[in-house]
């Protein structure tokens, strides 16, 4: 959790972004955006931590509107802060350019039950491709980081 502090940290430290994490179990979704907002806080960075609730066909207004008072400074005092966020169908294409930094967080050993909502956003959108990294929580103690490229 350290090293992701740092990486976000080195390449969004000033201003205010906005980091989503997103994965197959919302609990542990919630748990690494904890675990991340606790890590930045420790390098002596301002951290705030927010589950976002946005349906399958997300309104970016909404969304925006749910993101104003962090980023009018209002929630999360520093004019350099960072705003940790979970939740579902983060990675839509109506969303995307929210998020200054994105984690998708696979889990090999099970996958809970998807709904028919979950089953087309994951075909349609393949949220672990959009993301800007990709975590194994297969062990949520310790998470580890996945590089999927194609080169």
């Amino acid at each position: 959790m350290d090293q992701l502090a740092e990486e976000i940290l080195h390449n969004y430290g000033h201003g205010r972004p906005v980091v989503a994490i997103e994965g197959f179990d919302p609990q542990v979704s919630a748990a690494f955006a904890d675990d991340l907002a606790a890590a930045i806080t420790a390098k002596g960075h301002a951290a705030g931590r927010e589950t976002l609730s946005i349906d399958a066909e997300p309104d970016a207004g909404t969304v925006r509107d749910q993101l104003a008072p962090f980023k009018a400074g209002e929630s999360v005092e520093g004019a350099d802060a960072v705003l940790v966020v979970d939740g579902s169908f983060l990675q839509n294409q109506a969303l995307r350019g929210m998020w200054s930094y994105s984690a998708w967080l696979e889990n090999e050993a099970t996958r809970p039950d998807e709904s028919a909502d979950e089953a087309r956003y994951r075909a349609s959108v393949d949220p672990s491709r959009q993301a800007t990294a990709i975590y194994s929580v297969t062990d949520p103690e310790h998470p580890r980081r996945i590089f999927a490229d194609s080169c």
